[in-house]
């Protein structure tokens, strides 16, 4: 049996409200302006370097995105301001696997709480969730280059988990 470490999602991830931006302020680009419900439009200018990860703060809770170019996260959504050394990606399926949802603080619309969520008890492998050898083990390339791509988060999904990409070993 594998043993399991037991701490917060405060003490692997620090959560950061995105950054308001109106269809109309925006300038044509190539850079995604990231929503609770994804990749919603396109600007000329970056708030975040990539790799991130940005999580569903209002409306659509708990739908999690991994990107690996620079991005505008809307303030529909909570990024990832700090890993704390620990892989992106990785941090990333953690996210996925969390009943973020379940935490709605909204009183008549879905909210997320990024205080409530920095509480959440979550249980780690033992082993590193650093980078190896100082690298990211996070890169993953399709078609295009770049990789952008939605998952939902949660108990229940029906989705499969991604395919782990390449340098990435189970700890």
């Amino acid at each position: 049996m594998t043993e399991r470490r037991e701490t917060t999602l405060g003490n692997v991830l620090t959560l950061q409200r995105g950054f308001d931006i109106t269809k109309r302020e925006q300038r044509p680009g190539r850079v995604p302006v990231v929503s609770s419900s994804g990749v919603s439009s396109y600007h000329d200018e970056p708030r975040v370097e990539a790799p991130g990860v940005v999580v569903g703060r209002k409306g659509s809770l708990g739908t999690v995105f991994f990107l690996e170019e620079p991005f505008w996260p809307h303030d529909t959504t909570l990024w990832v301001k700090d890993f704390k050394g620990n892989d992106p990606y990785l941090c990333y399926l953690l996210l996925r696997t969390l009943p973020l949802a379940e935490l709605d603080a909204g009183s008549s619309n879905p909210t997320l709480n990024r205080t409530h969520a920095h509480t959440l008890g979550v249980l780690l492998p033992h082993g590193s969730w650093r980078p190896r050898n100082g690298r990211r083990r996070s890169t993953r390339r399709g078609r295009g280059g770049s990789f952008s791509r939605r998952w939902r988060s949660g108990a229940g999904s029906a989705r499969a988990a991604p395919p782990r990409p390449a340098g990435v070993e189970p700890e």
